[in-house]
């Protein structure tokens, strides 16, 4: 009766029950399990009973009926009634008692657009430099003045037209320090270390011949490209941290590889250098990009839209860091040294680096070219 209440199907369980024990439990047993299914699908209080163990949504739209339209009347409705939430009084549902599945998919037929990364730049605090006790570290600033040839600023950007651009932006104090990152190197966010030793190699991982002829190529293009430096000799010098690097496969079912960073290893590893409190941006997804298409479709109406995927397999790349953040990313490939000198995939600090820095690129097409 909970379940059901007063149906055929209290009638059937109270027969079977009378019958035997076992078959008006399992009956009922049946009954639960339809109904947990009927709350994963519809979500919580937004489906009701039809008999014979049938649930529907509570605001049912028959097949072949017609699709709901949004107030324009150009475009079907992103969310269905059925998966719409009720507004009667005492059956109001919230987003979070949603199955999880629905989490983030659900829209209205009317949006606003919605640009996370973008307006995070108008807001968000500038990107510190180096601390006090790194610029005093007199070991690696030492062996940074005697080997200029291993410690370069490499960007394909051009900062002073970037500069030009964002000349009108509100939030300078983080304009200014990521115009200053790409001139002088980026910083990520590390403020610890003070007790780490000054000198440290992590070793490396044993690699398959595979991975290991990868490596290889990589570190050969990533030179001419200049973002690794030449080979520097097979020991470390003073103030110099080196992390293992591993080769894995870009997916389950691919063979091509892919070069990680591994700044998590070991006890003084870099990215316990960075706290995770001090990291983590709010980025566009795919709730986003649906909010955005819905009022470009409430604007436009019906008309043809491109998307477009950028390659960002080496976005990263793009970013310097400072030379006394190069000085710990020392990678060892078939025993023999080199400088990595930009932002690479495997650091706690990369993803809110290359985040701040684009976000500014993409105030700058919303702001001066749309």
């Amino acid at each position: 009766a909970i379940v059901t209440g007063c149906s055929c199907d209290l009638l059937i369980n109270i027969c079977l029950t009378v019958l035997g024990y076992l078959p008006g439990l399992l009956h009922a047993f049946w009954l639960m399990y339809k109904k947990m299914q009927a709350k994963e699908r519809y979500g919580r209080g937004e489906h009701h009973y039809i008999g014979y163990g049938t649930f529907e949504p509570s605001a049912y739209v028959p097949i072949g009926a017609s699709s709901p339209t949004s107030t324009n009347g150009h475009f079907p409705s992103a969310v269905t009634n059925a998966t719409q939430p009720s507004t009667a009084p005492g059956n109001v549902t919230g987003v979070n008692e949603r199955p999880q599945r629905f989490r983030g998919f659900i829209w209205s037929t009317v949006e606003t657009p919605v640009t996370p990364s973008a307006s995070a730049s108008e807001h968000h605090r500038s990107i510190p430099g180096p601390p006090p006790h790194v610029l005093s570290n007199a070991a690696a600033c030492r062996t940074i003045t005697q080997h200029p040839e291993l410690f370069k600023i490499v960007t394909p950007i051009d900062v002073d037209r970037l500069e030009h651009f964002l000349r009108s932006h509100p939030n300078r104090p983080l304009v200014d320090s990521v115009l200053n990152g790409l001139r002088v190197g980026f910083w990520p966010f590390a403020d610890g270390g003070q007790d780490f030793p000054e000198t440290w190699d992590e070793g490396t991982v044993e690699l398959s011949d595979d991975a290991a002829e990868f490596v290889s190529r990589y570190a050969e293009e990533e030179e001419a490209a200049g973002r690794y430096s030449p080979p520097f000799g097979t020991e470390l010098l003073p103030g110099m941290y080196a992390m293992p690097l591993h080769a894995v496969p870009k997916n389950h079912n691919s063979h091509d590889l892919r070069l990680v960073n591994d700044h998590s290893a070991g006890v003084f590893s870099l990215n316990a250098l960075i706290d995770r409190n001090n990291v983590g941006m709010r980025q566009d997804n795919i709730q986003d990009l649906g909010r955005n298409l819905l009022h470009f479709r409430q604007q436009h109406g019906n008309i043809p839209v491109w998307l477009y995927k950028s390659d960002v397999s080496k976005a990263y790349r793009v970013l310097p860091m400072h030379p006394l953040w190069q000085i710990k990313q020392v990678i060892t490939i078939r025993g023999v040294r080199r400088i990595e000198r930009c932002c690479c995939f495997g650091s706690r600090g990369s993803p809110d680096l290359w985040c701040l820095f684009y976000s500014l690129v993409l105030w700058i097409s919303m702001k001066l070219f749309y």
